[in-house]
């Protein structure tokens, strides 16, 4: 939202998600957020921090992807109550389709920086879900790129790699390219390696495998004779 965590406007705006505040104002959404926001602080002019993160807020809830963490506004200009998500569920899908991926270029727009939010808050939730239960948990996660260099990755990876056979958890985790395996990654055992496109790609994973490769033998083999794309043609 553009809003220092030190600055007067941050403290404002924790103060409206204060759990009695928000049990007293019946603040049950960030829908319900945003309008509270709105109707304290629409007033406070352009140049104000509670009026820019008040009126950001709103923006993203405009968003198409946004709805998937912001009630979104039906034809009538009503909010649309969707479920929350259940954490006593069994399986929990996080359906990011159509969700923007943001690139590694420094340039992001609205809806890049939205999807890198929510990629971090899958991981965060997961996180804190594993912690709560004692039976065994397993996070799958494809396109693990779209974390990388997120401090979640320390509590979502390294911790768990640690303390996983412990606390009865466990991770998949898949990306195209091994460089999107960070130091978050080492102590990693179990690692497969599938078919790459080209000799920078498939010598960087059999690098991650950490094995020898004499003759490059091994990098030969992803690149020419490993998971074709078509297996008919195999």
């Amino acid at each position: 939202l553009g809003v220092d965590e030190k600055s007067a406007a941050a403290a404002k705006i924790m103060h409206w998600v204060d759990p009695k505040v928000r049990q007293t104002y019946g603040i049950t959404s960030l829908r319900k957020l945003s309008d509270i926001l709105w109707s304290q602080y629409k007033n406070d002019g352009e140049n104000a921090d509670t009026f820019r993160a008040a009126n950001a807020l709103r923006f993203f809830g405009t968003l198409p992807v946004a709805k998937c963490v912001i009630d979104p506004i039906d034809a009538t200009g009503r909010a649309v109550n969707i479920p929350p998500l259940k954490f006593t569920s069994s399986i929990v899908v996080f359906r990011t389709h159509r969700i923007p991926v943001p690139k590694d270029d420094g340039v992001l727009s609205a809806a890049e920086k939205f999807g890198g939010l929510i990629y971090n808050l899958i991981a965060y939730l997961t996180s804190y879900r594993f912690g709560k239960i004692s039976t065994p948990c397993c996070l799958m996660g494809d396109e693990m790129y779209f974390l990388k260099d997120s401090p979640v990755l320390k509590d979502l990876i390294e911790n768990t790699d640690r303390q996983g056979r412990r606390a009865n958890n466990f991770i998949i985790s898949a990306s195209q390219v091994a460089e999107d395996f960070g130091d978050e990654y080492r102590l990693v055992s179990k690692r497969i390696a599938l078919k790459q496109e080209n000799i920078k790609n498939a010598a960087s994973a059999v690098k991650w495998l950490d094995v020898k490769d004499e003759g490059d033998v091994l990098t030969q083999e992803l690149l020419y004779d490993t998971s074709p794309i078509d297996p008919a043609t195999g």
